[in-house]
């Protein structure tokens, strides 16, 4: 039996290992389709392209242009809207792969025993995503920057030995959501320096040279403003597509890779929070986060709260400059562009705020497993709740001979379903459909094991289409009912003991599993 710190520690490290599994297996974006058949080439509620920058080229069509031929704003039918997902910095997830068997100790196998040609990892994710109207402006809170990715430059810097070497990601995606907002924000009129008549600056999708607009009087004015709201690794790869070798150049990194993307993000922090973080010797100085120069979109005159509509510079841009933040520019040569445009309902009122899901870009568990981790090492309460510790619990310590097989002692599964111990809630289905005697039985036995104690785990294992969701639904209809019979109890509200609504910093955090 190890000692308590010994305990902490192999908790703190698997803790760790899983949050590592989950930042490195990203969902998979949506793929490019098939080539359609000639009979069904008609009209479609979604269409996906990928568009690819290079330099000189004539800037692509976007799906939001109004005079796109298939996903242009008045190409939609009566009632409804498109709406953009745009994937910027798609990469091969075989790329991920390799990047990480890269930092393996030489002569270390990977897959020991196992065929190489079934060990192509299939599959793309993206460096960052987010969500356009029909008109190409982002949708709020849609933007997320891939923790994949991120954790792929932090391989090799500062790698993995080093302690806290995957901390440091959601300030990264805070600061990257706000650097979209102040782009989309500001004004900036595209094109090469110094700027032609006629030429390509003219036509650069989102460029904005209206008079008085930033970036419109002088030839270097948006490489001074795109630097200031992302950064040379931004300016580099927009200069590039006019052919600039000079602006391609800024995209190298001189700094190492965490010194340089906490630097960018300490520069970006809100101006409230620099002011707290200097006070009182910062006190009436500029805050480093304030971009000299760069318009403020809650104050500047005629801006109001609307933003811009977003371009092919600025999506080429972004993507440059949160590659060279997560340091894989070499590791997973991202820079497609892939666009998902889905046809969905128009609100009947036009007042009514667009609202839309996040892509999926990365696992839900990380931010909950590191804030667990850090709770068994620095000895917080009791750590973790008993679910999680029976779930950690090491071989040797499981009382194997304790456990009952129900296929041989069939007296105890009727006792476990004997009808005072059926739960009052069932998940809304046919009464002919009831479940089957091994779905109530674990039901009945999970209620059973957690009545009079803090919790615990229960584990379900079957193949696919044995009934395991339905079984679920029919607990979580329990629980339901359950609560609201011990609620009906009380005759006001504020009669309810505060032990059974606790405040956040108590609730004992739940982490789903996965099921078997």
């Amino acid at each position: 039996m190890r000692s308590g710190h010994a305990q902490d520690q192999r908790r703190g490290a698997l803790l760790e290992c899983w949050r590592a599994i989950e930042l490195f297996s990203p969902p998979t974006i949506p793929a490019l389709p098939r080539r359609r058949p000639a009979a069904r080439s008609g009209p479609r509620d979604e269409y996906v392209v990928d568009l690819t920058p290079g330099p000189g080229r004539v800037p692509p069509l976007l799906p939001w242009a109004a005079d796109h031929p298939q996903t242009g704003q008045q190409r939609a039918p009566f009632g409804r809207m498109w709406r953009h997902e745009v994937y910027c910095g798609v990469f091969d997830l075989e790329l991920l792969r390799q990047a990480m068997i890269a930092v393996l100790p030489a002569g270390t196998d990977p897959d020991p025993g196992v065929p190489q040609t079934e060990l192509v990892l299939l599959g793309q994710s993206a460096m960052f995503a987010l969500v356009l109207d029909d008109e190409g402006r982002p949708i709020e809170d849609t933007s997320v920057v891939s923790a994949c990715a991120w954790a792929t430059g932090r391989l090799f810097d500062p790698g993995p030995s080093k302690p806290g070497w995957l901390d440091g990601f959601d300030e990264l995606d805070d600061a990257f959501g706000r650097a979209i907002d102040e782009l989309t924000a500001t004004a900036i009129a595209y094109g090469p320096t110094p700027p032609a008549a006629g030429t390509a600056s003219e036509r650069w999708p989102g460029s904005d040279g209206a008079a008085g607009a930033p970036g419109g009087s002088d030839g270097g004015g948006w490489q001074r403003l795109l630097a200031e709201i992302l950064g040379g690794a931004a300016v580099g790869a927009v200069g590039a597509l006019f052919g600039e070798v000079a602006g391609a150049a800024l995209q190298g990194a001189a700094e190492p890779l965490v010194r340089r993307a906490a630097d960018w993000v300490a520069a970006r922090r809100p101006a409230e929070e620099q002011a707290e973080s200097e006070r009182p010797d910062g006190a009436g100085s500029v805050p480093v986060g304030a971009s000299a120069g760069v318009p403020d979109a809650s104050t500047e005159p005629g801006s109001g709260s609307t933003l811009r509509a977003l371009g092919f510079a600025d999506l080429v841009a972004l993507t440059a400059q949160i590659a060279d933040l997560c340091g894989v520019q070499g590791h997973l040569r991202p820079q497609v562009i892939r666009v998902r445009s889905r046809l969905v309902h128009r609100p009947k009122d036009p007042r009514t705020k667009v609202a839309a899901a996040a892509p999926f870009l990365n696992s839900l568990l990380p931010p909950d497993l590191a804030r667990v981790s850090a709770a068994v090492g620095k000895g917080i309460g009791k750590g973790i709740g008993p679910a999680l510790e029976a779930y950690l619990t090491e071989l040797d310590s499981v009382a194997v001979g304790a456990r009952t097989d129900v296929r041989r002692e069939r007296g105890i599964v009727l006792e476990g379903v004997a009808p005072d111990l059926v739960p009052a809630g069932r998940w809304p289905a046919p009464a002919r459909f009831p479940l089957a005697l091994s779905q109530q039985f674990a039901i009945d036995r999970m209620l059973a094991d957690r009545a009079g104690n803090e919790g615990g785990m229960f584990s379900v294992n079957g193949p696919p289409g044995t009934g395991k969701t339905t079984m679920l639904r029919d607990l979580v209809a329990a629980l339901v009912v359950e609560r609201a019979a011990v609620l009906a109890t009380f005759d006001r509200p504020g009669r309810i003991p505060r032990s059974s609504t606790p405040r956040r910093s108590e609730r004992k955090l739940t982490l789903p599993l996965r099921q078997a």
